[in-house]
């Protein structure tokens, strides 16, 4: 029973921890108010967010619109959801999860 249980430790462990699904919601300082911030809410993934001023120059350059939030799959740029004209992310939260389980 022991071994059982040690086993599953091991294995709820493994699985809680070996997602490699990363949301980034990158966004200026100065449009903070624009930020999606029910991302906060989003679940099988680790949520951060960035400044688009502390990245380095060449990756400041992709960015077309913000705030943009990036999803990321063994450190690779999967999809990314951007604003439109008026800075906001219209996507819904639902939406933005859909995409991150459909890389799980």
């Amino acid at each position: 029973m022991k071994k059982f249980v040690i086993f599953l430790f091991l294995f709820f462990s493994f699985f809680c921890y070996s997602q490699d699904i990363s949301v980034i919601h990158f966004n200026y300082k100065w449009n903070q108010q624009n930020d999606f911030k029910e991302l906060a809410s989003i679940k099988r993934a680790k949520v951060s967010k960035a400044f688009v001023e502390d990245q380095p120059d060449n990756f400041k350059s992709s960015f077309k619109a913000v705030p943009v939030i990036i999803i990321f799959k063994n450190g690779k740029p999967m999809t990314r959801v951007e604003a439109d004209l008026s800075m906001k992310i219209k996507a819904r939260l639902e939406d933005i999860q859909e995409l991150v389980d459909r890389y799980q």
